[in-house]
């Protein structure tokens, strides 16, 4: 939960290649803000199926809340501006599951709870 408050704040770079997944335990509709965040970032609202539904644009220290369009997202993902666009992700892409629930364990944190179906 402390991660997913920080998100990227006070983050100078982010390298094309990475970026911070958030996940939840159930689909809902999301919302991000800009908040002490010092670079433009890319947003992939994702369905629980790991689908892409939307990316959004998100503009440094914009405190306004960008929400997904869908109740039904399981997690997001933040990258550095035109990160998505380098990787060829796009609306409609999927997103492996499997290896996200690896990451997920990597790091301690029980995968089923956030990918039940995975």
């Amino acid at each position: 939960d402390l991660e997913k408050s920080q998100g990227l704040m006070h983050v100078a770079s982010l390298p094309d290649s990475q970026g911070m997944a958030f996940m939840y335990a159930v689909p809902q509709q999301m919302n991000f803000w800009m908040k002490d965040t010092w670079m433009d970032l890319d947003i992939a609202f994702v369905l629980e199926d790991g689908t892409v539904d939307e990316i959004r644009t998100m503009q440094a220290g914009d405190t306004r809340d960008t929400f997904s369009r869908s109740t039904r997202i399981q997690f997001a993902i933040e990258m550095s501006k035109g990160g998505f666009t380098n990787a060829g992700v796009q609306a409609g892409s999927k997103i492996n599951l499997s290896d996200l629930k690896k990451a997920l364990e990597a790091r301690g944190f029980n995968a089923q709870r956030y990918l039940p179906r995975s």
